[in-house]
């Protein structure tokens, strides 16, 4: 697989991310705060993640009550070539590289150095979730006016319409879950069509593909588990591409 995927001129990939959350998980901010600083000597932009969580309560009898929760969660750090993305969580850490995208031991060397930064100044038992994700977009030719884009020309898993009913598709979005008890991890394969791109022709396809293992693990061990992750997002990019699909990224 790592030498099929050497040969592609043009990797679709958009975005490529490194993720462990860790246990437990933070009360409170203050204690990036630190970290904060340091980051930002790299990644100058600091912008704070926020939730909103919403609860309907309905009883018998009496008209249905709404409470919202709000809650900043981190912080993203931005590069300023807005390529690089440092999240510090309560939860974790991410380190993402958007298009375009360079080698795989670069990914790996600085999301280790955000790593290195974070066990410095924060205390934690264990990573308890570790992921690899890498967002793709494969732009499919547009069929002449008054045919169909048949989506299995280039796409091995994809959602089929019944024969009985129009072919014709203006939206659509997938999730699967994959087991994988053999590396024990567990892969997310999400599609989903952009909106056409008449002026070139093209229609966007986004292919997601999350590999992920949750446990128990030391920092070492976490790292280990990131390489048996890497030819896992290969397989599964290259099992979901007919070698119509592969062409256009030569």
């Amino acid at each position: 697989m790592t030498q099929q995927s050497n040969r592609l001129a043009s990797p679709p990939i958009v975005e490529a991310l490194i993720d462990l959350q860790l246990w437990p998980v933070l009360d409170s901010l203050d204690s990036l705060l630190p970290l904060s600083a340091l980051i930002q000597a790299q990644f100058p932009e600091r912008r704070t993640m926020h939730t909103l969580q919403a609860t309907i309560k309905q009883e018998k009898g009496q008209p249905a009550s709404s409470t919202s929760k709000h809650e900043e969660i981190g912080y993203q750090f931005w590069s300023s070539d807005k390529r690089r993305v440092v999240q510090l969580r309560k939860n974790g850490l991410s380190f993402s590289v958007l298009k375009p995208y360079g080698r795989w031991e670069a990914l790996e060397a600085q999301a280790a150095d955000v790593f290195d930064a974070v066990k410095a100044v924060r205390k934690f038992d264990h990573v308890s979730r570790v992921a690899v994700r890498y967002v793709n977009r494969i732009e499919l030719p547009l069929p002449p006016s008054g045919t169909e884009l048949r989506f299995e020309d280039y796409l091995r898993t994809h959602p089929e319409v019944s024969s009985g009913l129009p072919q014709t598709v203006s939206e659509m979005f997938m999730r699967v879950v994959l087991p994988r008890p053999e590396a024990e991890s567990t892969v997310i394969i999400t599609e989903a069509l952009e909106a056409p791109d008449l002026a070139r022709k093209v229609l966007p396809v986004l292919l997601d593909i999350d590999v992920f293992s949750v446990g128990q693990f030391s920092g070492d061990a976490a790292w280990a588990r990131l390489e048996r992750m890497r030819p896992i997002k290969n397989e599964v990019f290259f099992a979901c591409l007919t070698p119509k699909a592969l062409e256009l990224l030569k």
